[in-house]
């Protein structure tokens, strides 16, 4: 638990603070890499439980922290028992239909996985609403920004 009550982990909390603070005016945000040496050190720091001052790097480095973190998840935060009704559920004819089971399915999840994808969907929507200078739109493929 953060120091807010929250029940994230802290990399996940203080990364998308601090890109909510300083990322949202940052072209490419989550598909330009930061400095890949600088993501290691911070991603060494959370591993010792230590709480680094994000102040001190550049945007994308902590997007790119965020990145990795989701990447290095030991399961899919989606689940491998839900992960298949979630791909069915993309082949749904109507968008209505879509959202609907998205919903039911979400409401499935652990609670900690459904905490964490609830402060990723609100974030990437933040992400998404600065499009003019993120050039970050909900038109792109996952492929793009996960470089």
């Amino acid at each position: 638990m953060m120091y807010d009550g929250v029940r994230l982990p802290a990399v996940l909390h203080e990364s998308i603070d601090y890109t909510e603070k300083h990322g949202m005016k940052c072209e490419g945000i989550y598909r330009v890499s930061g400095i890949k040496s600088k993501v290691d050190e911070l991603k060494a720091a959370y591993d010792r439980e230590e709480s680094p001052n994000l102040e001190y790097y550049e945007p994308n480095t902590v997007a790119s922290l965020l990145k990795q973190y989701l990447r290095d998840l030991p399961e899919n935060l989606l689940t491998k028992e839900l992960m298949p009704r979630f791909e069915e559920a993309c082949r749904r004819t109507t968008k209505m239909e879509k959202v609907q089971e998205f919903q039911r399915l979400l409401k499935e999840l652990p609670e900690c996985n459904h905490l964490l994808i609830s402060w990723l969907i609100v974030h990437v929507d933040h992400v998404i609403a600065n499009e003019l200078e993120t050039k970050m739109s909900s038109r792109q493929t996952p492929r793009q920004i996960n470089k």
